[in-house]
This record gives structure tokens, sequence and C-alpha cells, in this order.
């Protein structure tokens, strides 16, 4: 697994980017999600992650919900505790962040009985 300990990493850049751009969001259609359980659910849900970093403490902290993110993760990445502050949004986070894939929607509803 490759390490990321660069806060101006283009991988850690783009998950900032995400966090704070909702039209960035709806063009690359993903979205950033933070937080183990939170992670491991999307995971479970079949909700396609495509890129995890996680901190070296969390693995051992959080292993059940660590091995359920990388099991279907298409990139994992081990990050440093100062690029985790810097995905974090809240002062204690637990160092287990996801790019995930949003599901295709289904087309808007005509009220007059066709789509």
């Amino acid at each position: 697994m490759e390490r990321i300990t660069a806060r101006n990493n283009e991988k850690i850049k783009y998950a900032v980017l995400l966090c704070s751009s909702a039209s960035k969001r709806a063009e690359n259609g993903e979205f950033f999600l933070e937080g183990a359980r939170l992670c491991a659910d999307a995971a479970e849900s079949g909700i396609k992650i495509v890129r995890a970093f996680v901190t070296s403490s969390a693995f051992s902290k959080y292993d059940d919900y660590v091995r359920r993110i990388i099991g279907v993760c298409s990139e994992c990445y081990e990050i440093g505790d100062d690029v985790a502050k810097k995905l974090a949004d809240t002062d204690s986070a637990q160092g287990v962040f996801c790019i995930c894939k949003m599901k295709e929607c289904l087309p808007e509803f005509d009220y007059s009985g066709r789509y």
C-alpha cells in the first residue's frame, strides 16, 4: 500500500476539492466521506469506493471497518496524521476517508405518466 505524507499531493488536493465544491462533485460524479463506520457502511451498501485514505492508527483502532473498506476499494493509501488533518472536517477525526462514486439517478418522473 502506497503511503502519502505530503499535504500537497494531487490525490489529497482532489479529495479536499470534492469536500468544498458541489459543482466538482456533480461534474465528476464522486463524493467524499469521513469516518470509519460511515465509510464501511458505504462499502457494504454497494457504493463504489474509488479511493480510501487511512492513517496508521486507524488501521489498528478500526481494524474491522478498515478491512471492509479495503476489500472493495479500488485504491487505498496510508496517510500521515498531518495529511489526515487536512482532509478532516472535525478536530477529532478517526483517520478514515473515502472518495466514492455517486449512484446514477433515476430519470425524473413526469406526472403525466411518462418518464
